[in-house]
Formats: C-alpha cells, sequence, structure tokens
C-alpha cells in the first residue's frame, strides 16, 4: 500500500465494484460522494436539480435530511423542502420574529421547532459544545394578571443517549385574597399536540382554594378536584399518541404544579412521524416568514464544478 498521505485507495476499486456500491447508497450519500472525485463523480453523475423535481415531497425531505444530518451549518425544512442556512439568534427562548398560532403558547417565550431539534442532536454528536449551549439553555418566566392565575413557566431541555428530552413545568398560584370568591376563568395549558389541561380555581367560604382540572385528549377524559387539605396529591397519565407524560398536584401552598416530561427521539428522516408528531408549533411558521429569515439552499447551488476537484 502506498504511502504517500495524498494517495486515495478508493480510486484504486474497480468501478464494477464501485457500481455495485452506488446502486446500495441512499440518493444523499450518492450526493456526498459524487464530490468527492472526477472519478467517482462520473461513476454516480446525476441531474440533480432534475432528479428532485421528479420525486415526491417524502423522498425529497429524506434527501434534504440526509444532508443536513452531515453540514453543520444548515438544517432541513419541511414547510420549503429545503435546507435553510442556521441563524444563530435562532433559539428556542428567542421569539425571532415567528408567528405563533397554539393557543396559550402565543404568551410563552419558549418555542420549539423540529430544526432545533435537528442542530442540537448533530451539535452533540459532532461534539459543537458552543453551538449547542444556547439550543439547550433553561428557560424561566413568570406571567399573568388580575383576571388570570399568575403563573411560572420553566422549560429545561437535554440530550440524553441521543434522545431530545423536554421537561416543562406549569405552577398557576392561587389569589391572595381569602374574600374573593369570584371564579377566575379556565387557564389553559397545552402539554402536547394532543393533551390540553384546563384549571379553574374556586372558593368556597374559607376552606381554601379549591382546582377544577379537566385534561382533554385522552382516551377518557380526565377531571379532578384538589382541595386545599390534599396537598401532594399526584395523579399521572400520558399521551397514547406521542411520547409525553404529565402529572398534576396541589403543593403546600396551594399552587397546582403541572409537569410534562417529552421525548422528541433521535436525529430522524421525515417518515419517522411517531417522534415527530408532538412538536407542537412544527407546522406554525409561514414559508413567507422562513424566506424573510433565512436563505435557500438548493440542490443547484451545493453542486460543485467538476473541476474543483480532482
Amino acid at each position: 500500500m502506498s504511502t504517500n498521505s495524498n494517495s486515495r485507495p478508493v480510486l484504486d476499486v474497480p468501478a464494477e465494484i464501485v457500481l455495485l456500491i452506488v446502486d446500495h447508497l441512499d440518493l444523499h450519500d450518492l450526493f456526498f460522494l459524487s464530490q468527492t472525485s472526477r472519478r467517482l463523480r462520473s461513476i454516480s453523475k446525476r441531474n440533480w436539480v432534475s432528479k428532485l423535481g421528479e420525486m415526491p415531497v417524502e423522498d425529497k425531505l429524506k434527501f434534504w435530511y440526509g444532508l443536513a444530518y452531515v453540514l453543520p451549518d444548515y438544517w432541513a425544512c419541511r414547510t420549503c423542502c429545503r435546507l435553510h442556512s442556521v441563524d444563530p439568534l435562532d433559539i428556542p427562548s428567542s421569539y425571532c420574529g415567528r408567528h405563533r398560532i397554539h393557543g396559550t403558547r402565543l404568551l410563552y417565550g419558549y418555542n420549539l421547532q423540529d430544526h432545533h431539534k435537528q442542530l442540537a442532536l448533530k451539535y452533540k454528536r459532532l461534539g459543537y459544545d458552543h453551538a449547542l449551549e444556547p439550543l439547550l439553555r433553561p428557560h424561566e418566566e413568570i406571567f399573568g394578571s388580575k383576571k388570570y392565575p399568575l403563573q411560572k413557566y420553566s422549560a429545561r431541555p437535554k440530550i440524553d443517549n441521543n434522545q431530545f428530552l423536554l421537561d416543562e413545568r406549569w405552577t398557576l398560584t392561587p389569589k391572595a385574597s381569602l374574600k374573593d370568591r369570584t371564579p377566575r376563568p379556565k387557564c389553559n395549558v397545552t402539554v402536547c399536540a394532543h393533551m390540553m389541561l384546563s384549571a379553574t380555581e374556586l372558593r368556597w367560604n374559607h376552606e381554601g382554594p379549591k382546582w377544577v382540572i379537566s385534561v382533554d385528549g385522552l382516551n377518557e377524559r380526565l377531571f379532578l378536584q384538589l382541595w386545599e387539605n390534599e396537598p401532594y396529591k399526584q395523579y399521572r397519565c400520558s399521551c397514547s399518541k406521542c411520547l409525553t407524560s404529565l402529572a398534576v398536584e396541589m403543593d403546600s401552598t396551594c399552587c397546582v404544579v403541572v409537569q410534562a416530561f417529552h421525548n422528541y427521539g433521535p436525529f430522524s428522516s421525515p417518515e419517522d412521524e411517531a417522534s415527530e408528531v408532538h412538536l407542537r408549533n412544527a407546522q406554525t411558521i409561514s414559508i413567507r416568514r422562513v424566506r424573510q429569515w433565512s436563505e435557500f439552499l438548493s440542490a443547484g447551488s451545493l453542486f460543485v464544478d467538476s473541476d474543483a476537484v480532482a
């Protein structure tokens, strides 16, 4: 074997063997192979723009996700079926000009999207800790009004065993005055794409607060009543359509604590709907908005001129 550091043993493989290998490659792998040398380009040559134009949307997305898995500065967009360049200011805890439509989620400054998961898992695999840190930064905020209960919200994402996990917590605070027995309007919490929790605080004489809580989206609707004399009584349930578990309890201060734990799975191709279906706002960005804050990267612009490779 040659000791020349510039030698390329793969170029010495007979063309028949290379063709057998090429026949078993996914399209995105074939694309990367075509960028390595003139010889391999001639073997794997394709009109990529034309090829993509003939493919169904599912196959196009698989191609872009395959490229995004390798390219550190780009992510694959389901909405546009293209690659977009990474915006370092686009993190889950930043509004970043996005259009959101999920009810009470409009109140929260935490907006996890599919590409955040893509990039976090990729940066973790590549060891890009500096780029990973903002995507996994914990988020906390407090909001409310005289009309609605004071709410504390926190989101703590992490990656464990190549799985993207998110721990969310809402704390609903009762009224300060025992004299005010007027029921407050319902406070809605979007647990996942399938479950919605509603909480209403009532007061009866001086018995302390009573919370009436319902959870829609389960096989059977969950209906709870939490009283001041029953702190720490916890109720648990899980979503039947995604990997989300829910726990509800009232603590010693009569606050209702709602905790949701999500497993968004590994970096996955678009056909793996099980790991993507419960991203609550994965489709809330309009194409017009996307074009405003991130540039397209098409197959044509990715393709390197043959003169640029050996």
